[in-house]
C-alpha cells in the first residue's frame, strides 16, 4: 500500500492519432481536439509528411480525409496500410452513406467520420476505434 502523498500514478499514455487533411478548418479542428487532453493528435496536410511520420513513429489511429489533392482515398488507404499495418484507419467524408462505410471496411478501414466534424461525435468514434485497436493488438 502507499500513502496518498507518496503515491505517484504512472504516466497516462494518450492514444496517438495522425490526422491527414488538406483543409485548414479541419486541421484547426483536430488541433483543438488535441488540446482537450484525451488524444495525442498530430495533424498534417500532406501525404509525404504523413508518410515520413508513419515511418518514424507509431500511431494507433489514422484519420484520412476523403479529399486529399492528387489522391484517391482508396489509394491512400492502401499506402497507409502498408506503412502502418496495425493502425486503425478512419475516413473523414461529407458523404457518409452505408455504401461508403462498406467500402471503407473493404479497404481495411474501421469507420467513416461524417463531415462537418463535430467534437462529441468525433471523440466517440475515436474512442470506439481506439478500443477496437487495443483489443485487436492484444491478439
Amino acid at each position: 500500500w502507499h500513502l496518498a502523498s507518496d503515491y505517484t500514478p504512472p504516466p497516462r499514455v494518450l492514444p496517438r492519432v495522425l490526422a491527414i487533411t488538406a483543409f485548414e478548418y479541419d486541421q484547426r479542428f483536430f488541433a483543438r481536439l488535441h488540446g482537450v487532453g484525451n488524444w495525442d493528435i498530430t495533424v498534417t496536410g500532406s501525404v509525404p509528411t504523413a508518410r515520413h511520420l508513419l515511418e518514424a513513429e507509431s500511431y494507433s489511429l489514422v484519420v484520412c480525409d476523403h479529399d486529399i489533392p492528387g489522391w484517391k482515398w482508396q489509394d491512400l488507404f492502401s499506402l497507409l496500410k502498408a506503412l502502418a499495418p496495425r493502425a486503425c484507419l478512419l475516413l473523414a467524408s461529407r458523404s457518409s452513406s452505408e455504401l461508403l462505410a462498406c467500402e471503407v471496411l473493404r479497404y481495411g478501414g474501421y469507420n467513416v467520420l461524417p463531415k462537418p466534424l463535430i467534437a462529441d461525435e468525433v471523440e466517440e468514434v475515436l474512442r470506439q476505434a481506439w478500443l477496437y485497436w487495443k483489443a485487436s493488438t492484444r491478439k
